[in-house]
C-alpha cells in the first residue's frame, strides 16, 4: 500500500471570538495492491478531497489564549521599553546636574579668587603704610594660591566630565557643551495624593504584575485542561472515488460525509495533575502578595520624596538667604579690612565662610533638583512643565 495526505490547516475566529476550532482543507489518495490465490494481483485507487472542522470540547480555548498572551508579551514589551526610556531621561538628567555642580563650583571658586586679588591690593596697600602688616599680603598670597587650585580642580572635573558625556551622547569631540550655572528657584507644587496617583497609573510595575497573575491564571487553565476529560467533534464533507485505474479517479467522484465524536477519559495520573495544579495557585497567590507590597511600597515611596521634596526646597530658599547675607558681610569686611579695622585672618575666615556657605547652598539645591527628579521617576510626571515625561517625548502610555 501506498498512501499521501495533504492537509492545510486555518484557526477559526467567528465575529473576532477565537473559537478554538480549525477548518482543513486535505486530499488523501492511496493505492492499494492485493495478490490473489491464483497469483494474480488486484490493485485498487482511491482519492479524496474534502474540508473538514474540527472544535474540541471541554478543554482551555488554546488559540485565545495564545492571542491572548502574545498581546500580553507586546504589552510587556512596550512597558519595558517606556520603562527604558524615563530611566534614560533620569540618568541624563543626573549628568547634567553632576555637571551643574562642576559649573557652579568655578563659580564659587572664581568670586573667591576675585575677592581675595582685591584684597591683595588692600594688603599691598596696608603694608606699604604700616611695615608691621607687611606679613598679611603673604598669607593671602597662600589664600589666593589655594583658591586658584581649587578653581582649576573645579574646571578639570567639568572638562572630564563633559568629555564623558560626549562619548554617551554620540558627540563629536568637537562639539562644546556648556552649562548656565543658575540655580532655577522657581517653587515645584506638588500634591501628595495625585503623586501617589500617577505613580499607580503611569508607572510600569503594577501593570507588569497584572501581566505576570493573567499568564498565571492563563497556564491554570491551561494545566487544569492537561490530563482531563476531553472531546472533539469533527464533521467534513468531500469528494471520494474508487477506480482500479489511476487515470479514472476524477472522473465521477461521489460525495463523502463523515461526523466523528472523539472522547478521551483519563483514568489515573499517580496525582501529577492535582500537584500541578496546586502549584499554579501557589503561583498566583505569590503573585498578589507580590502586587499588595508592590502597591504599599510605591504610595510610601512617592509620599516620603514628596516630603523629601519640600523640605529641600525650604532648606535651599533658606541657604538662598544665608548666601547673600554671607555675600554682603564678605564685602563689608573687604571694606573694613582696606580701613585697617579688622585683621587679615578675620578677613580670610569670612571669605571662607561665604564659600562654604556657597558649597552648602549648592549641595541643598542639588538635593532639591534630585529629589525632584527621583520623583518625576517615581511618577513619570515633570512636575517642572507639568506634563507627563513620556508627553514631552512623543509617547503615550499603553492602554491596559
Amino acid at each position: 500500500m501506498w498512501e499521501g495526505e495533504l492537509s492545510v490547516r486555518q484557526p477559526l475566529i467567528l465575529f473576532g471570538f477565537p473559537t478554538n476550532g480549525y477548518f482543513s482543507f486535505n486530499n488523501r489518495m492511496y493505492r492499494l495492491g492485493q495478490r490473489r490465490e491464483d497469483g494474480s494481483k488486484d490493485v485498487d485507487y482511491y482519492n479524496r478531497y474534502y474540508i473538514r472542522y474540527v472544535q474540541p470540547l471541554f478543554q482551555p480555548n488554546r488559540l485565545k489564549n495564545d492571542l491572548e498572551e502574545a498581546e500580553l508579551d507586546l504589552e510587556g514589551t512596550e512597558l519595558n521599553f517606556r520603562d527604558n526610556v524615563v530611566e534614560i531621561v533620569s540618568d541624563l538628567s543626573g549628568d547634567y546636574f553632576d555637571l551643574f555642580e562642576d559649573s557652579y563650583n568655578q563659580v564659587i571658586y572664581r568670586r573667591l579668587v576675585e575677592t581675595l586679588d582685591r584684597a591683595l591690593e588692600a594688603a599691598a596697600a596696608l603694608g606699604r603704610a604700616d611695615s608691621s602688616r607687611a606679613l598679611e599680603e603673604s598669607q593671602i598670597r597662600v589664600e589666593l594660591a589655594n583658591a586658584r587650585e581649587q578653581l582649576q580642580q573645579a574646571e578639570s572635573a567639568f572638562r572630564l566630565r563633559a568629555a564623558y558625556l560626549k562619548t554617551r551622547l554620540g558627540l563629536l569631540d568637537s562639539d562644546t557643551i556648556t552649562v548656565d550655572p543658575t540655580p532655577n528657584l522657581d517653587p515645584v507644587e506638588i500634591d501628595p495624593d495625585e503623586a501617589v496617583t500617577f505613580a499607580v497609573e503611569r508607572t510600569p510595575r503594577l501593570r507588569q504584575l497584572d501581566i505576570s497573575r493573567r499568564e498565571g491564571e492563563i497556564s491554570l487553565a491551561e494545566t487544569k485542561g492537561r490530563n482531563s476529560f476531553r472531546m472533539d467533534v469533527s464533521v467534513s464533507y468531500g469528494r471520494e472515488m474508487f477506480q482500479p485505474e489511476l487515470g479514472l479517479l476524477w472522473d465521477d467522484p461521489e460525495n463523502s460525509y463523515t461526523v466523528n465524536v472523539n472522547a478521551y477519559l483519563p483514568l489515573w495520573d499517580w496525582g501529577e495533575r492535582k500537584m500541578r495544579i496546586q502549584s499554579s495557585q501557589i503561583g498566583l497567590q505569590q503573585t498578589d502578595i507580590r502586587i499588595e507590597e508592590a502597591q504599599n511600597q510605591i504610595v510610601s515611596n512617592v509620599r516620603n520624596e514628596v516630603r523629601n521634596v519640600g523640605e529641600y526646597e525650604t532648606r535651599t530658599f533658606a541657604m538662598q538667604e544665608n548666601l547673600q547675607l554671607a555675600q554682603e558681610l564678605s564685602e563689608s569686611s573687604l571694606q573694613r579690612y582696606a580701613d585697617g579695622e579688622i585683621q587679615v585672618l578675620d578677613l580670610i575666615q569670612t571669605l571662607r565662610r561665604e564659600s562654604d556657605t556657597a558649597d552648602n547652598f549648592l549641595d541643598t539645591y542639588l538635593g532639591w533638583r534630585r529629589a525632584i527628579l527621583n520623583l518625576q521617576e517615581l511618577t513619570f510626571h515633570d512636575y517642572e512643565t507639568g506634563v507627563p515625561v513620556l508627553e514631552r517625548f512623543g509617547l503615550n502610555d499603553p492602554k491596559p
